[in-house]
């Protein structure tokens, strides 16, 4: 996370057709995931930012990846070993800025919580690959 932070910055706003990482080295040498990624040369500036180990990183770049294929939400998968067939009950409702840093959201949940705890974030509960047009029905697994 860190060191593709580090070799790569950010143009435009997230989920805005201009967002894209800018790789500082041409040809880049990293694996992009599903990310639109272009040569830091190619964009001005002045429209250049740092990029974040923030959650949208996180989960554009890592979590609608491991889950694509699957279509299902990250907390299904992992927790599919524990009950197959059955979403866990969450105790806990984590609400977070998505332009905190991962890491720094991760220590937080780290010390507030009891490691055997059931949360839902956003993040990990929903299905990030889904229509975002359509919201869940009630009653209905993400």
């Amino acid at each position: 996370l860190e060191e593709y932070c580090s070799t790569h910055e950010a143009t435009g706003a997230w989920g805005s057709t201009e967002f894209c990482h800018l790789c500082r080295e041409d040809p880049c040498p990293c694996d992009h995931a599903a990310v639109p990624f272009r040569p830091r040369a190619s964009v001005a500036k002045s429209k250049r930012r740092k990029l974040r180990g923030d959650t949208h990183f996180v989960a554009s770049r890592y979590i609608k990846r491991m889950t694509k294929e699957s279509r299902k939400s990250y907390a299904l998968m992992v927790n599919a070993k524990q009950a197959p067939h059955l979403p866990l009950k969450a105790s806990t409702f984590v609400s977070h800025a998505w332009a905190e840093t991962f890491d720094s959201f991760a220590d937080s949940l780290d010390l507030a919580l009891h490691p055997q705890e059931v949360v839902f974030v956003s993040c990990f509960s929903l299905n990030l690959n889904a229509a975002t047009d359509a919201a869940p029905r009630a009653g209905e697994v993400c």
